[in-house]
């Protein structure tokens, strides 16, 4: 109840501002936006908003959690995404319905292919991923877990492992960087300039508590002249000797074991995938022969202190309740596979807190929906978003017809709500406002000429 009404406040100025936005847009759409702005002005604007937001208010919702719902207009969701991660029968909650204001204010900043990409392509997940990180590695009796796949120059692990276990010395992205002896930064330049100042914990007084935690860190790499560096890396700065691990394998779908052939490129090379040795039969100096594993045979082989449970109401209650049992934090960056890589991972997705993964065209996601993505992670209890530059686009229950024009590089993060309330309120307080900002700025740019 606490949770709610906390939640009711917060959500109420918002609210106000963003259902005053829509009767706007709609006399905009009415009047012409030119006719409005230059000719009635700001005041006019004004007045509309005023006289509106107490008729559109209704439409708010009072919780911030609501009985499950993934239906969405003009998706094309498949039976095999919901049943391939057969859950148990336990009622699962999920975030509220978004208004007609906030999916309106989403349409109107996401409606361009530019326009998504500058949001969503290279995200800092300062403002909701540090706090979590210090507040669940202290909840933890054992090491904090972080399963990196599609690892490629490690920054992320370092910069995880630097975060939870407070080591500036192991953990420098200065140092990994020099051992590495790659001269690339990344796609979003993760590896450039210098490492941020590591937060501390504060508890419910604002006094500071400093939590440091042992780190199990799984860097998963699939092309050999990465995996090379990374674990040259790992042993020169004696990283592997305080957690992190590294492992040569490509992420596959289909369990079993085996190889498969995957570029051999340049090392520090990203963006290239299983697609690119499509057609070749024998390893060559331009793909080699490397071994495949599912997340969920990786896990069982590798992550021994997580064990594996099947889904039955007994076992999902048994895993929300005891940390112990969940793997706080995993990463999918796997060239386009990411779906087809997390529709054999049942278990482990279950037994996830805060999961992140990439979305484009390149690979299987080129002929896949990120609707059937979606769906499958909510079935389980996730609560999805678009990540951008300290700002958070909510897509569970917020599902906006836009999103499928385009396959676009992008990143997308999702918490689990049964287990981590904490991380999925503080998703949604930056969700909120994200959208304020948002349209605090369009409304600024409309006053100018006034």
């Amino acid at each position: 109840m606490a949770l709610r009404l906390r939640q009711k406040r917060k959500s109420s100025r918002l609210y106000n501002i963003l259902s005053s936005f829509v009767t706007v847009l709609v006399l905009l759409q009415l009047s012409g936006w030119f006719l409005l702005l230059r000719g009635g002005g700001r005041s006019t604007i004004m007045t509309t908003i005023s006289s509106s937001s107490s008729s559109l208010r209704r439409q708010q919702t009072s919780s911030s959690f609501s009985p499950a719902n993934t239906s969405r207009k003009n998706s094309t969701s498949s039976t095999t995404a919901t049943t391939t991660t057969a859950t148990a029968t336990t009622k699962h909650l999920s975030p509220r319905q978004c208004s007609t204001a906030e999916k309106t204010l989403i349409r109107h900043v996401l409606s361009d292919a530019e326009q998504f990409r500058k949001f969503t392509a290279c995200p800092d997940s300062t403002a909701w991923l540090h706090t979590y990180l210090e507040s669940a590695a202290g909840d933890r009796e054992q090491n904090f877990i972080f399963l990196n796949f599609g690892c490629n120059k490690g920054f992320d692990s370092i910069r995880v492992a630097r975060q939870v276990t407070k080591n500036d010395d192991i953990f420098s992205k200065q140092r990994w960087k020099g051992a590495l002896g790659i001269d690339k930064n990344g796609a979003c330049g993760q590896g450039g300039g210098q490492d941020k100042p590591l937060s501390n914990h504060k508890d419910d007084a604002g006094v500071v508590v400093s939590k440091q935690q042992s780190v199990e860190v799984h860097c998963v790499e699939a092309m050999p002249s990465n995996f090379d560096r990374l674990k040259h890396a790992a042993e020169t700065t004696l990283a592997d000797k305080h957690g992190l691990n590294v492992h040569l394998y490509a992420m596959t779908g289909t369990p079993g074991g085996g190889t498969i052939l995957f570029p051999n490129a340049d090392a520090g090379t990203e963006h290239m995938g299983l697609q690119h040795c499509k057609g070749a039969t024998a390893a060559s100096e331009r793909c080699a022969s490397v071994p495949v594993i599912t997340v969920d045979e990786f896990v069982s082989k590798h992550v021994t202190s997580i064990q594996l449970v099947e889904a039955n109401e007994e076992t999902v209650n048994e895993v929300k309740e005891q940390g112990n049992h969940r793997l706080p934090y995993v990463s999918f960056d796997v060239e386009g596979f990411d779906y087809t890589v997390m529709k054999a991972a049942p278990k482990t997705l279950r037994q996830t807190d805060y999961l992140e993964f990439e979305f484009h065209k390149q690979g299987d996601w080129g002929r896949q929906n990120l609707t059937d993505c979606i769906t499958m992670l909510e079935e389980i209890g996730m609560a999805c978003y678009w990540t951008g530059y300290n700002k958070l686009w909510r897509i569970s229950n917020c599902w906006v017809d836009t999103y499928t024009q385009f396959h676009i590089w992008s990143n997308i993060a999702c918490v689990n709500v049964h287990h981590r309330v904490d991380l999925f309120e503080k998703m949604e307080q930056v969700f909120e406002r994200t959208l304020e900002r948002t349209l605090q700025n369009i409304l600024r740019k409309s006053s100018v000429g006034d």
